[in-house]
């Protein structure tokens, strides 16, 4: 059982050690990083028990044979004392308690010690779960465990890290909810979604529950990549150019613009899975959540929208639906990656003619003239007969304008002052799935990767230091109750006994 004065006396020895310490260190002119490694773990040491005098400051919850509730309902006294193991920055302590519940095995519905020290759902201390999960955000459990264990000295299992990042994860929906829109003196003059498709590498022969009835696709594999939709919404300023702008900026013949620079970029990324039986999925859940976040930063619908994708149907089919007045613009980079295969097809990689041929293409095509492309590259594969890879690199060029065409306006796009590159939602793919995801030899299943990337998100959005005052006070609001009827008890007792 702790004692605070118990406690207390620890301390006090503890930090008189740390006075020697310094003052021989001092006299004997140790290295200063030899002082500074004593320091660092006497320090822990000393918050432990400090940490400790102010847990057992709070008792053991005893108030009294009985409590009644508000609405009526008696608890009951439990004969057993509860006990509870609580791992801080500093190490492990253990406390005891007396709690409340109608009748044994029944629901404990108060903990006076818990709820006094507002104590978190698991053993692990906000604090801990917060600085742990900033080293896995960025690296594998594995890692982050071993950078816990050196800095902090704690032995805690990669389990563990992984059920803290699950844990996390599920509170970030209530925190995005609980965000405010951006300032408009602080956005852009437009509004931007920049969507894109990754590849999440998942565990082998996972046997992921599926929805009654549900047949593999054409070409689906099990056991391979998952896609996630990954959405970037930001705001900025327009940004008119020309097409000798772009052309020249390609060939790296002019110094590039000052560009603006995106406002208030937020990223997530939403993967398909199982719920309750039923496919949710995370193409859906991730362009509904661009869409309405956009609508929350775009009052009176006053600003322009722009989306910007590659030629993915299933993204376009969404957002054409749940976009219905913005502008649609086909990423440009794709357009050039199909060009010039094709340039390659009819003259060969690495040749002058090819490099002219895309060049003179690219630049009609900047200039809204598409359908003069797609006649040329028609006409050209004819008379040159192409066969085989050749054919169908020009074809696939051909199909992909063809599809997309109403969306390759460039002109107008370039006039407006609009992004046509989605490299922000390749950035976000880059740095939110693959850089943590794709690490060597990860595999995931659906559900941890999604924890993952909830936790991630929020971190590279720079909204960790908001999550973490958002969990605070989460958990502060799951003990208002207990403490109003503890706080009722207490000022009762002190009325009788004045």
């Amino acid at each position: 059982m702790m004692t605070y004065e118990a406690e207390i006396l620890k301390a006090q020895d503890q930090f008189e050690g740390i006075l020697d310490f310094t003052t021989r260190a001092a006299g004997e002119g140790w290295p200063v990083l030899d002082v500074e490694m004593g320091l660092w773990e006497a320090f822990k040491k000393l918050g432990l028990a400090f940490l400790r005098a102010h847990v057992a400051a709070q008792g053991d919850g005893n108030l009294g044979p009985s409590v009644d509730q508000p609405e009526g309902k008696t608890l009951r006294r439990m004969e057993d004392k509860s006990e509870s193991r609580y791992v801080s920055v500093f190490g492990e302590l253990n406390f005891s308690e007396f709690v409340y519940a109608e009748r044994e095995s029944q629901k404990i519905e108060i903990r006076p010690v818990s709820a006094r020290l507002e104590m978190p759902e698991s053993e692990f201390s906000l604090l801990l779960e917060q600085w742990s999960q900033a080293f896995a955000a960025k690296e594998s459990f594995g890692e982050a465990q071993e950078a816990i264990q050196s800095i902090l000295g704690l032995g805690i299992s990669v389990s563990a890290f992984e059920n803290m990042n699950r844990r996390m994860a599920e509170e970030v929906g209530g925190f995005r909810e609980s965000l405010g829109v951006p300032p408009q003196e602080d956005e852009g003059e437009m509004l931007i979604l920049a969507a894109d498709c990754k590849g999440v590498p998942m565990v082998k022969k996972e046997k992921e529950p599926r929805p009654k009835g549900h047949r593999l696709k054409k070409g689906e594999k099990r056991n391979k990549k998952k896609m996630a939709v990954v959405t970037a919404v930001y705001s900025i300023d327009r940004f008119e150019r020309t097409a000798d702008d772009v052309m020249s900026e390609l060939r790296d013949e002019c110094e590039k613009q000052e560009r603006p620079k995106p406002q208030n970029k937020r990223v997530r990324a939403e993967m398909t899975h199982i719920d309750g039986g039923r496919e949710s999925n995370g193409k859906d859940r991730g362009l509904k959540a661009a869409a309405d976040e956009i609508a929350q930063r775009n009052p009176g619908g006053r600003k322009r929208v722009g989306i910007v994708m590659d030629g993915e149907k299933a993204l376009w089919k969404r957002v054409l639906r749940l976009f219905p007045m913005s502008v649609f613009i086909l990423d440009l980079y794709h357009v050039t990656e199909y060009l010039w295969d094709a340039a390659h097809a009819f003259f060969g990689e690495g040749t002058d003619e090819a490099q002219e041929f895309a060049d003179k293409q690219l630049r009609e095509i900047l200039e809204g003239r598409v359908g003069y492309v797609i006649g040329a590259l028609k006409q050209m594969a004819t008379k040159r007969k192409l066969r085989g890879g050749k054919k169908k690199a020009v074809n696939s060029a051909v199909k992909y304008y063809t599809n997309n065409r109403k969306f390759m306006k460039y002109d107008k796009y370039l006039a407006e002052g609009l992004p046509i590159g989605s490299g922000v939602a390749e950035g976000a793919c880059r740095h939110l799935v693959k850089d943590r995801m794709e690490r060597t030899g990860m595999r995931w299943r659906v559900e941890g990767a999604q924890a993952m990337l909830n936790v991630r998100a929020t971190y590279l959005n720079g909204d960790w230091q908001g999550f973490f005052d958002h969990r605070i006070e989460e958990n502060s609001r799951r003990y208002v109750a207990q403490m109003d009827i503890i706080h009722a008890i207490e000022t009762e007792r002190k009325l009788k006994v004045a």
